[in-house]
């Protein structure tokens, strides 16, 4: 409001409307580049602020927000609070933009390359302890079993090794030890024992 009074006393007035706006975008901060590693499942959810760097604004809070560049894993490049991954991003760099926006809704924008690793191991679970003649083959595995196995991401190379306690009649004992291999390179195993029996008289 402005007040113009003259010499002898007179004054009026009038009023105007101020409006402060703000139309800066925040700075935006990226993490250039990032590992994600996949969880047992073969999935990873990333918050939108994991890819900040000290982003920031000139007057307020700021949020963020975080989408794929190209639909995957079951999710369309929509920004949201955070980002999935999974097992068909294994081994490739995905790319990613991180929203960076004040509270009066002005936004800023930047690109984040993301790689993404998986670690996980793979579950095995042996055959049941078994018992076969000594003229039966023990590395016949319709006889002894094969174990089961399991993986989020990837195929799994299953072997096995025996170490035998059998006399000259072949009559014993085998334990076989099962290894599964995942292609990341890690693995698990089991023990399976095979009793070996003459029953022939």
């Amino acid at each position: 409001t402005y007040n113009v009074t003259d010499g002898c006393g007179n004054s009026s007035a009038c009023s105007t409307t101020l409006t402060v706006s703000d139309d800066d975008a925040p700075t935006v901060v990226c993490d250039e580049f990032t590992v994600v590693t996949l969880n047992s499942s073969g999935y990873a959810y990333v918050f939108a602020e994991t890819f900040d760097d000290g982003s920031y604004d000139n007057c307020s809070p700021v949020d963020f927000a975080v989408r794929r560049m190209i639909a995957a894993c079951g999710e369309q490049p929509v920004f949201g609070p955070t980002v999935k991954f999974c097992c068909e991003d294994v081994g490739d760099d995905v790319q990613v933009e991180m929203q960076v926006t004040d509270y009066i809704g002005n936004s800023n924008f930047c690109m984040v390359t993301v790689h993404v690793d998986d670690n996980s191991v793979p579950a095995i679970l042996c055959p049941a302890p078994v018992t076969i003649t000594c003229l039966e083959d023990p590395t016949d595995l319709s006889l002894t079993g094969e174990p089961t196995t399991s993986i989020a991401c990837g195929s799994i190379d299953v072997t096995f090794s025996d170490v035998s306690n059998l006399n000259l009649c072949d009559v014993g004992t085998i334990t076989r030890t099962w290894t599964a291999t995942a292609g990341n390179g890690t693995s698990n195993s089991c023990t399976q024992t095979i009793t070996l029996v003459d029953n022939t008289p």
